[in-house]
């Protein structure tokens, strides 16, 4: 897979379409808007994963306040028909290279639903808290955090 920038118009549609295909398991309809809306006017960086042609994966990242401290992983999708081939960990990890190419980010967050949060453990990220009815009701928030983002000073 090649991970390339994010351009609107010609990469959402196919974001939109990566979204549709998992409505009803990681997302809600009603999440929809707020997704389109965060294509239109990202926050960071956000990448497209390609293969044969075709938009497979999407994610970015956003900074959470002007100290660039604190980075969130966001909206990170991969296509059911292409998941369990490490497209999602290639996409992961690209993210978060690209949140401590600024050298203020100090952490690297996401949220994400019980269903996923074994994947992102295997990839360092550790649950901070459990939210109840977080996305929605029936659908809990799991907010992680990378372990380590930075190696230790020896």
């Amino acid at each position: 897979m090649r991970l390339l920038p994010f351009q609107e118009p010609p990469h959402r549609a196919a974001c939109l379409n990566l979204f549709d295909g998992h409505v009803g398991g990681l997302f809600r309809l009603e999440e929809r808007t707020g997704f389109r809306d965060f294509l239109h006017d990202l926050p960071g960086p956000y990448l497209v994963g390609v293969k044969d042609g075709e938009v497979v994966a999407c994610g970015g990242i956003a900074f959470e306040d002007e100290t660039h401290s604190l980075a969130s992983v966001c909206w990170t999708i991969v296509h059911r028909d292409h998941q369990r081939r490490g497209l999602g960990r290639q996409l992961i990890q690209a993210c978060v290279e690209q949140a401590l190419e600024d050298p203020r980010c100090t952490n690297v967050r996401l949220g994400t639903v019980p269903a996923t949060a074994g994947f992102f453990a295997k990839l360092g990220f550790e649950v901070v808290e459990t939210v109840k009815d977080g996305y929605g009701p029936g659908q809990d928030r799991v907010e992680m955090r990378l372990r380590q983002p930075r190696p230790q000073a020896s």
